[in-house]
């Protein structure tokens, strides 16, 4: 039986790096990126050519729709959680870095499982929009 090192495992951590927290590239995200619904989210994105940095994630829960920090919280550390776990999805395929952000746009709170499941669709989905983009641009140069 091989032992596996922990070199040998995807990264499933959630570092600094991975993160939005300039003001001007969350500014950029919102004003030039493309978005779309997944309930409960509304997801923003924006491809970067030729950056080399991590992929880049920003999440948000209203104020309006929870009143509470407790609860605002509480629903970015499971949606955290849930990407933490499922981001490897986003390095099966080759493509440029990706800016992105979770808005939580549902009144209520959801289950873990709920969220994972949403999370994953979604990522799905920011994969078929970069497959997308590139054959369009693939079809411009005909």
């Amino acid at each position: 039986m091989e032992h596996k090192l922990a070199t040998d495992r995807p990264n499933q951590s959630f570092s600094k790096q991975e993160r939005i927290r300039s003001k001007k590239e969350i500014e950029e995200l919102f004003n030039k990126g493309s978005y779309f619904y997944l309930y409960p989210f509304k997801v923003f994105y924006r491809f970067l050519e030729g950056d080399s940095a991590p992929h880049s994630v920003l999440i948000s829960v209203p104020k309006r729709n929870f009143k509470k920090a407790v609860d605002r919280n509480f629903i970015k550390r499971q949606i955290k959680e849930a990407y933490r776990t499922q981001k490897q999805v986003l390095f099966e395929t080759p493509m440029p870095r990706l800016q992105f952000a979770y808005v939580y746009t549902a009144k209520d709170k959801q289950n873990s499982a709920v969220i994972k499941n949403k999370l994953l669709k979604s990522l799905k989905r920011l994969l078929d929009e970069w497959s997308h983009s590139t054959k369009m641009k693939g079809n411009e140069n005909i």
